[in-house]
């Protein structure tokens, strides 16, 4: 995925190209947070805009089940790699009676830095490093629990299935 943001700020358009699809993103500032409305518009404008932005951050997204909602995990590649998770709610109060989960690492909401228009057209000079606990790891296990299908693997040691016919 690529996003770009032009220099001007909030209430200015930015671009992402998802694999198939351009949208095009207008940003506003909400109660709590920053607000994203998108629209759909062909793959080539997405692409031409891109030429014409003035900064650009590649990142991939995966989407991971936490509790009722879901947390959004971007692994950014360029400009440098830094690695971020959003949840993102239905209203004020559910975001208010929210807390994060122990491997989220700190909080950076309100840090300007960490925005995809400031990492595009800034960069990011060093991600914090964050030690890892075994509560952060125990609570990230826990999430990923049941997250993916299941494989079951034959050792070698293993019996092999009899066959009924």
């Amino acid at each position: 995925m690529r996003a770009s943001s032009p220099s001007s700020g909030i209430g200015c358009p930015g671009v992402r190209l998802e694999e198939d699809k351009g949208l095009l993103i207008l940003r506003s500032v909400g109660p709590v947070s920053e607000v994203e409305d998108q629209t759909e518009i062909p793959v080539c404008h997405a692409r031409a805009l891109l030429e014409v932005c003035d900064g650009e951050v590649d990142y991939t997204r995966t989407v991971l089940p936490i509790g009722k909602g879901h947390a959004l995990i971007d692994e950014i590649s360029r400009p440098r790699v830094l690695h971020l998770v959003t949840v993102e709610f239905a209203s004020d109060e559910q975001a208010r009676g929210f807390r994060p989960l122990r491997w989220f690492g700190p909080e950076v909401t309100a840090d300007r830095r960490y925005t995809n228009q400031s990492i595009a057209l800034r960069g990011f000079e060093e991600a914090p490093e964050i030690p890892l606990s075994d509560a952060a790891l125990n609570s990230l296990l826990d999430t990923l629990d049941g997250s993916f299908p299941l494989r079951r693997r034959w050792l070698p040691t293993d019996p092999r299935p009899s066959r009924c016919r």
